[in-house]
């Protein structure tokens, strides 16, 4: 998902409002916009959503509305860009942060803190890198 340049506020703040959109019609009874909420009628296992140069809060978690019921997804993984070169960091199912360069740590990770431990603006920058892409998954 793309998030707008404009975009302010939690990630899950920003696709509460992505999946809502008003239109150009009103209501013949009240003169109100009408609004249209996209629902998916199967909702996926993973979504990343694009968050380059945007002043953002990072959500732990984050809803998306299917066709029956709401899904929440846990944040599962934050991807770094500078210097030509991506480096990531892991989130796990109890919170632990894992950094990963493949460059420099091969097929292993580096323990790097806990989610809520860890400040917002230490999640947004790594090793000289920026945060462009936060993933979100179901739980294992």
């Amino acid at each position: 998902m793309h998030v707008a340049h404009s975009a302010t506020g939690s990630i899950s703040q920003i696709l509460e409002s992505h999946m809502r959109h008003q239109s150009q019609q009103v209501c013949d009874n009240c003169n109100a916009p009408l609004e249209s909420t996209i629902h998916f009628s199967e909702t996926h296992k993973l979504y990343a959503v694009d968050i380059t140069d945007r002043d953002v809060i990072l959500s732990r978690t984050v809803k998306i509305q299917g066709s029956v019921r709401a899904t929440t997804l846990h944040l599962k993984g934050l991807v770094y860009h500078g210097g030509y070169h991506f480096t990531c960091r892991i989130v796990d199912e109890s919170g632990n942060i894992w950094f990963n360069d493949g460059i420099t740590t091969g097929r292993f990770s580096i323990k790097d803190g806990k989610f809520g431990s860890v400040s917002q603006p230490n999640l947004k920058q790594c090793r000289n890198k920026q945060l462009c892409l936060v993933i979100y998954g179901h739980r294992s």
